[in-house]
């Protein structure tokens, strides 16, 4: 029969290792660590101090623990108490390294990216401490020696061992230590209230602080949002009011007939310490005379309505200014001479000899539009200096209006096309060219003359005369 294990005599506690799989001290951190995220997330035990008692551990003690029992699976490498101040000391700085990190990344230092991270890292080293002590030697293996790290501090505490210098030492150990732990703990359960602030902001269409409408179309809709972010540590009534302000007086705007500043909107909302709400707003200039949006926030009263304009702003809690530029959609519709520019229109010109000019549509109706150019030669008035081919002319005249060419183009906003035209005249005489501008739809061909230039979205004329170099220059117009 074999004889009891001596230890088991004494009462002693076996080592906290299982036979198999991840050590018992690691199973432990892991089930503290679930423990930890449960209380953080589960509605009324995050605002108990239970979450507390969970999470300091978990900041102050498991990260340097892990990080230990990854570098040192051997239980000669260091003793279980230098193992516990380690792992406050490292944990102390393993965990500001990862907020540190964090910092960097497009995450930021918050609550969940802080947990995700630690949480990662504290798994990642579990499982590296639990390869290696499964590649230690049983004997060498570290294990938490209870018995052992009791019977140190019973020693310890009763100054039964070592010099004057260690017992110093080991107090002024344990000192800090729980200065650290109570200190963390004070920090969290007795915040210092920080600056009384209340945000304010404006955010664009897409609900981010760089999609704020710049250039706008008058009585056209654009939707914004603005925020009010209670940092006041109590409950505070806020005021919102927002103006259009109209463009200064100057030489186009009379001071006598300028728009007044007109109030558009007026919000009211009760916020609580910490709380925010974004309000949505839409954004309409009734006219082209107006360039800016005024956002004045007041906390509790609002002053009377004698105070106006900047008297008024200047009384707000908060104040905020949007800028725009309030514009009329519009089609730029041009003629240019042969070198491309607006001075070289032909105004006396060889007959049947190649001519050029250039037509140019620009687009700035805020949106894409297909375009269609029609142009035409108008004959006006011939010259009368041969009867034959007068005759000739008129009957040619008569027949009405010569169509030169029909040019269909698609531009996006702010797009800007130049279409060439090459022409000539059949006769000598006055002729009119027109140009006329069609956007999305084009009229039937039945509709024609001066009805057609009337339908046209834009319309240009460009007058000459037509000549041969060795003929008179007598004319006569038709009738």
């Amino acid at each position: 029969m074999n004889s009891p294990n001596p230890e088991q005599e004494k009462g002693t506690m076996p080592p906290l290792h299982g036979k198999s799989g991840l050590p018992w001290d690691m199973k432990i951190v892991l089930l503290w660590t679930a423990l930890c995220i449960v209380s953080i997330y589960t509605p009324v035990i995050n605002q108990s101090f239970i979450r507390i008692i969970l999470a300091l551990p978990l900041i102050l003690f498991i990260p340097g623990y892990v990080l230990l029992a990854a570098l040192f699976p051997d239980s000669t490498d260091i003793d279980a108490i230098e193992r516990i101040v380690l792992s406050i000391g490292t944990s102390i700085v393993v965990t500001p390294l990862i907020g540190l990190c964090l910092n960097f990344t497009s995450w930021g230092i918050r609550l969940d990216p802080l947990i995700i991270s630690l949480t990662a890292v504290i798994v990642v080293l579990v499982i590296i401490a639990g390869i290696r002590r499964t590649r230690t030697s049983p004997d060498a293996r570290y294990t938490i020696p209870v018995p052992e790290i009791r019977q140190t501090v019973q020693n310890e505490w009763a100054m039964r061992n070592g010099s004057k210098r260690d017992r110093i030492l080991f107090f002024a150990s344990i000192f800090a230590i729980g200065l650290v732990v109570l200190s963390a703990v004070l920090v969290i359960t007795l915040p210092k209230p920080g600056e009384k602030f209340s945000e304010f902001f404006i955010l664009g269409e897409n609900r981010t602080a760089d999609s704020y409408p710049r250039v706008i179309i008058p009585d056209i809709s654009y939707p914004m949002y603005v925020g009010i972010g209670n940092h006041e540590f109590r409950t505070v009534n806020y005021s919102v009011e927002i103006y259009l302000v109209p463009k200064p007086a100057n030489e186009t705007i009379v001071a006598t007939s300028q728009p007044a500043t007109i109030l558009v909107k007026t919000y009211s909302v009760t916020l609580s310490h910490n709380e925010t709400s974004v309000i949505p707003f839409d954004l309409i200039a009734q006219d082209a005379n107006y360039n800016r949006v005024d956002f004045l926030l007041f906390d509790e009263t609002p002053p009377g309505h004698d105070i106006t304009g900047l008297n008024r702003v200047n009384a707000s809690y908060r104040n905020l200014h949007l800028g725009f530029n309030a514009t009329f959609p519009t089609t730029e519709f041009f003629i240019l001479g042969e070198n491309r520019t607006a001075t070289a229109y032909p105004e006396t010109i060889n007959s049947k000899t190649p001519h050029s000019v250039y037509v140019g549509v620009g687009n700035h109706e805020f949106r894409m539009i297909n375009y269609t150019v029609e142009m035409y030669l108008v004959p006006q008035s011939v010259n009368r200096w041969d009867v034959d081919r007068y005759q000739r002319a008129v009957e040619r005249f008569q027949s009405g209006i010569i169509p030169l060419k029909t040019y269909t183009v698609v531009l996006n906003h702010n797009g800007t096309s130049i279409l060439p035209l090459n022409f000539s005249v059949p006769d000598d005489g006055n002729y009119r060219m027109d140009f006329l501008l069609f956007n999305e739809t084009v009229v039937g061909q039945d509709i024609t003359g001066l009805n057609r230039v009337n339908a046209s979205y834009r319309n240009l004329h460009l007058g000459f005369n037509a000549t041969s170099p060795l003929v008179s220059k007598n004319t006569t117009a038709i009738r």
